[in-house]
């Protein structure tokens, strides 16, 4: 009677894990499905506004990560986002140029802001220089 009983005990005990198991993921699947769909939406739109307001051949959307990193050069991150600008035109330097761009990109995109670091990299056929900017911020 003793074993029947424990049986019967070890039975529930794993069904209540199982159940419990499902009503934790859930929430959590749903939450990270949503933060992964907001974070390409927004590189989408960073993508198209650098396109349209800069005068290059090329942008191209090179990386893109969404969760913790830990980094020595960067330091910690959520969301990340990389572009490639090729053969680009402007005046000035590289630096003044991804201020004017993070300038526009901050009055017109929505969700700017949830984009812990993005990175412009500029190409040409004599020079590669990338920009950072953190936090809406030009390292």
């Amino acid at each position: 009677m003793k074993t029947q009983d424990n049986k019967i005990a070890k039975r529930i005990s794993i069904a209540f894990v199982i159940v419990m198991v499902t009503f934790i993921s859930i929430p959590f699947g749903f939450g990270m499905y949503s933060g992964i769909t907001l974070h390409t939406g927004v590189t989408g739109k960073l993508e198209k506004a650098i396109d349209q307001h800069c005068e290059c051949e090329d942008v191209k959307f090179s990386l893109s990560t969404y969760g913790l990193q830990i980094s020595k050069e960067d330091g910690f991150t959520n969301q990340k986002a990389s572009y490639i600008l090729k053969n680009c035109k402007y005046e000035g330097t590289v630096v003044e140029e991804a201020t004017r761009i993070n300038d526009y990109l901050k009055s017109t995109v929505a969700g700017y802001n949830t984009l812990d670091l993005i990175e412009l990299t500029f190409k040409s056929a004599e020079i590669s220089e990338t920009v950072k900017i953190k936090d809406g911020n030009i390292l």
